[in-house]
């Protein structure tokens, strides 16, 4: 029903790449974990595109990224610039998320810590990073990365840089249904019971 990228706009050098990140959804709202995508450019001579995503700039520009599966559409523009290393990024050229997913049940908190590394693998500082979950309903996050797990099914949660690089981490939540091992007890003053939380699906 509906097709999402990130991010929405892009800025590169000449020679530069990055990937983006497409997500299918359901009439439900639900994520479509297994949708496969096309890319498509409206201009080639000045930004390519590779069948995983990863946009290269080639000459300075603007040019339109689309992503494309089953009829649906989402795009994103992209700005090739002059400079070599791109768009202010501050020397970093890789973002991942730790951990690179989770499972989560519901009411249950994590959080993602964000990890830059510089042209050369060293480690970079990350600075100001913006969160978002495609799924807020299902998880939310706050400002510092922090997670809660609201409801049942599966998000995509997002840390992007100013410079418009993103990482990107899947997050499922389960209910687990909880139950006691006896309905009601009845103790005198003085009396010890003991009672045992179960977990059927262990």
């Amino acid at each position: 029903a509906e097709v999402q990228v990130a991010p929405q706009t892009l800025t590169l050098g000449v020679g530069q790449k990055q990937t983006i990140f497409a997500a299918a959804f359901d009439r439900s709202g639900n994520l479509i974990s297994n949708a496969k995508f096309t890319f498509w450019t409206s201009d080639s001579s000045i930004a390519r595109v590779q069948t995983d995503g990863t946009v290269t700039g080639v000459k300075p520009g603007l040019a339109k990224i689309e992503a494309r599966t089953q009829g649906r559409r989402a795009s994103l523009a992209v700005l090739v610039g002059d400079s070599p290393s791109g768009g202010g990024g501050h020397g970093v050229a890789a973002l991942t998320l730790q951990p690179a997913s989770l499972r989560l049940v519901l009411g249950e908190t994590a959080k993602l810590e964000p990890h830059a590394l510089k042209d050369d693998g060293t480690p970079a500082e990350v600075g100001r990073v913006i969160w978002k979950s495609l799924r807020p309903d299902v998880v939310a996050v706050d400002s510092t990365g922090a997670l809660l797990a609201r409801g049942t099914g599966r998000s995509i949660v997002q840390a992007a840089l100013p410079s418009g690089m993103v990482a990107t981490a899947p997050v499922e939540v389960e209910a687990v249904d909880l139950a006691l091992s006896q309905p009601k007890v009845v103790v005198g003053p003085g009396e010890l019971d003991t009672l045992a939380l179960l977990v059927p699906s262990q």
